[in-house]
């Protein structure tokens, strides 16, 4: 029996998670078991559509709204803000999904709380895969939601062993049901691809070459400069390039 697979990322701005979300479902949708499909809430998936027609993957279009792309997303109060309307206005689409489809398989990414909160209160059938990703931060509205909601969470995804470490120590869920799992954003074929890419003599030529993917500046990208610090003391050139 084919068992279905529905990805829920609601994302704001550039995010590595739904890299991850597409890999996924690029993944599975290749087994012959699974059917894959990603919940485009309010247009942020637009620009993956030939991917996830290409590798097979069903869009579902939830709401549209054309206000809430047009927002602000940077900062933490535009970027609040566009989550509230999301949750607002994704409810009842999504409520009346799980519904239809309540035999299908949830993943849930981003803005968890509104599933969890639906699956809970309208006791849906749907079986609930939490995705854990980043710095777990254990509000206590998020420890109200996963205490609601954990007889509904079959299976807690986390990316490290100190994130399972932290999750066990709040003993919110049972050690059983997590499962440590790297996000899959390495596409391995496009690796290969872009190492017989030449590189430009004039980047050659710069005394210390640095490249960074990520599209967005985090955390992340002050740690990998912090790496760079000893060399800038010797030497003044730093060139970077964004790989995106």
């Amino acid at each position: 029996m084919i068992k279905t697979l529905i990805f829920w990322c609601p994302y704001i701005g550039n995010v590595g998670t739904a890299k991850a979300v597409l890999e996924s479902a690029k993944s599975l949708s290749q087994s012959k078991n699974f059917k894959c499909k990603v919940i485009n809430s309010f247009g942020e998936f637009d620009e993956y559509k030939s991917f996830l027609k290409k590798n097979k993957i069903e869009e579902i279009k939830l709401i549209n709204n054309k206000l809430i792309k047009k927002l602000p997303t940077e900062g933490y109060f535009w970027s609040r803000l566009n989550y509230i309307l999301v949750f607002i206005f994704s409810f009842f689409p999504l409520l009346f999904y799980l519904i239809r489809n309540k035999r299908d398989y949830l993943f849930i990414y981003l803005l968890t709380s509104l599933p969890l909160f639906i699956v809970s209160l309208f006791n849906l059938k749907n079986k609930i895969i939490l995705r854990v990703s980043g710095k777990i931060k254990f509000t206590i509205f998020r420890k109200l939601i996963f205490f609601i909601s954990k007889k509904k969470i079959k299976r807690v995804l986390i990316q490290t062993l100190e994130s399972k470490k932290k999750i066990l120590k709040k003993k919110i869920f049972d050690r059983k049901i997590l499962s440590i799992i790297r996000d899959p954003i390495i596409d391995h074929k496009k690796i290969n691809f872009l190492k017989k890419e030449k590189i430009e003599k004039k980047i050659l030529s710069k005394k210390i070459l640095c490249f960074y993917r990520k599209a967005n500046i985090s955390k992340k990208f002050f740690i990998f400069n912090s790496m760079f610090k000893k060399n800038l003391k010797r030497r003044k050139k730093l060139y970077f390039r964004n790989n995106r």
